[in-house]
């Protein structure tokens, strides 16, 4: 017989006057300095202020462990405070107790999406994870069913769930894109959406008041081998590897790119090459970052990915290139701009990448035969650097943690070494220095 869990609900009571619902939750410091309970004003859709109700509930037994005996000045901005304002007699509630295990799947998505949401507005997730996590599960909620019980959702529906995905299901087009009856999701969109439901029911079974059991064998449900998601056609299309070689760039297709690209292209590819720079480090850039007066400028730098410290001594033709290239002064003193003066890359949804497309058009320019993208670029500077000095140096090179070792908190990296490859690597690259700017 599964474990029952004890009966949870959660109270919130119709305010006729304000025609909302409310939730009296933790203590608030009144007009006299005194402590008085604090009533939150939750909307008039029930389902939306249980939702609301859970969550300050939540936060409240956070600050109540924190040692926080009421709530900070600022005020909520998902519920209403109208209580300072109204000034309404007790006899106009009516209490509605709503049970907690009567939440649907979409209830407890939309909680944690919201939670994500925060998350990225104090910059702890990025803006492509909060969209990734809506597409991902939203495709699985269209599976198991928006408006299913949360509490019926138990190991075989997981399993169904996992399987369905596993299986690879007829790829769903987005409005405007042309169907192609018969292709079969990606194994990466299919990975992808089955670890966002992971993370999706990690964080109920941990949420502190929604009762959901989760299976004993929930790891065994989530564990999945990816090798064998791969189909026999695609099996027998795929090109063998050697030795699982790394795809770069030859020092033909790079001279022959560099030709057909125009002076702003040639400069993200010149400090690609030089400081393995991706789209992302080229658009959060700034001048701050660039000794332009050393007597070897150079370019200093935590990278955002790894939050690893970087150092590039830059060649004269990639310092010549941003000094031509770079944006004018603006407040965020970055070092590239779009033509409309924003971020190459970033935007709302995430979906402005201004080097990638960029990239896409010189590669159709110069007749590519493979389809490369950008940070292609990043593997060929890491892969010739590695040859030219060893694993330690292409490490420093990319910014990557040191392997941790005994040494790593009583010795520094040397510095010296890679500028002495940066100026190696240079020297591979004289066909280009001959192409004129």
């Amino acid at each position: 017989m599964s474990k029952q869990h004890p009966g949870r609900t959660i109270s919130v009571s119709f305010h006729k006057p304000s025609g909302q619902y409310r939730k009296y939750v933790g203590k608030q410091i009144g007009k006299h300095g005194s402590l008085q309970p604090k009533c939150w004003y939750l909307g008039n859709d029930q389902r939306e202020a249980v939702g609301l109700a859970l969550e300050l509930t939540s936060e409240w037994a956070k600050l109540k462990r924190a040692g926080i005996g009421s709530w900070p000045v600022a005020r909520d901005e998902t519920a209403k405070d109208l209580e300072a304002e109204h000034h309404y007699p007790a006899h106009c509630s009516t209490t509605t107790a709503v049970a907690v295990s009567e939440l649907t799947l979409d209830d407890a998505a939309k909680l944690y999406l919201s939670e994500q949401e925060s998350r990225q507005r104090s910059n702890q997730v990025s803006s492509a994870h909060v969209r990734h996590c809506k597409y991902r599960i939203g495709r699985a909620l269209d599976v198991l069913g928006r408006h299913r019980p949360l509490s019926s959702v138990d190991q075989h529906k997981l399993f169904t769930l996992v399987n369905h995905f596993v299986s690879r299901p007829e790829l769903k087009t987005s409005p405007g894109q042309t169907k192609q009856p018969g292709r079969q999701m990606s194994i990466a969109t299919a990975v992808g959406i089955i670890l966002a439901v992971k993370d999706l029911f990690r964080w109920i079974d941990e949420h502190d008041s929604i009762p959901w059991i989760k299976p004993r064998c929930f790891r065994r449900i989530f564990s999945i081998n990816r090798h064998k998601m791969v189909t026999d056609g695609e099996y027998a299309c795929k090109p063998p590897l050697i030795r699982n070689v790394v795809p770069t760039f030859t020092i033909d297709e790079l001279t022959h790119l560099y030709a057909e690209a125009d002076r702003r292209v040639r400069a993200w590819m010149l400090l690609a090459l030089n400081c393995g720079h991706t789209q992302k480090d080229l658009s959060d850039l700034t001048t701050a970052e660039i000794a332009f007066d050393a007597t070897n400028p150079f370019i200093q730098r935590e990278r955002v990915k790894t939050h690893v410290h970087g150092v590039w001594v830059l060649w004269p033709e990639t310092l010549e290139a941003i000094e031509r290239e770079m944006a004018p002064k603006n407040p965020l003193n970055r070092v590239f701009l779009s033509s409309q003066g924003k971020t190459l890359v970033g935007g709302e949804n995430y979906g402005r990448d201004v080097v990638r497309m960029e990239w896409l058009k010189l590669r159709e320019k110069a007749g590519m035969s493979r389809t490369l993208s950008f940070k292609y670029l990043r593997k060929t500077g890491a892969d010739l650097i590695r040859r030219i000095d060893g694993v330690e140096v292409s490490e420093m090179y990319l910014a990557h943690v040191e392997p941790r070792t005994m040494s790593r908190p009583y010795t520094n990296r040397s510095w010296k070494q890679l500028d002495a490859a940066l100026a190696k690597l240079r020297c591979q690259f004289e066909n280009i220095w001959k192409i004129s700017s």
